[in-house]
């Protein structure tokens, strides 16, 4: 029986949980952009590609982000909140 650690971000320097959340929110994001990229059209990625690499450090980027392709917004949605249940579950 595989036995679990329990997680508490509150037991890490600021500094750690920062980087720790910094490092959550790439992956959740790298999770939803390879799932909506898989399910568009060639077209589609190259558009969303260059949108990205001009937006990227703008101020709303993940706002505005998902404003201009909502069906990425979704993607992501839906991807932050199975996150969130899964984390809830191993801090348990």
């Amino acid at each position: 029986m595989a036995t679990h650690t329990t997680f508490k971000l509150n037991d890490y320097t600021s500094n750690e949980s920062l980087l720790f959340t910094e490092e959550v929110g790439t992956l959740v994001f790298q999770s939803a952009l390879m799932k909506y990229l898989a399910s568009e059209s060639e077209e589609v990625t190259r558009e969303f590609e260059t949108y990205i690499n001009l937006q990227v450090g703008s101020e709303k980027f993940i706002e505005n982000l998902c404003e201009k392709y909502p069906a990425f917004g979704e993607i992501l949605n839906e991807e932050m909140v199975a996150f969130m249940s899964e984390f809830k579950i191993l801090a348990e």
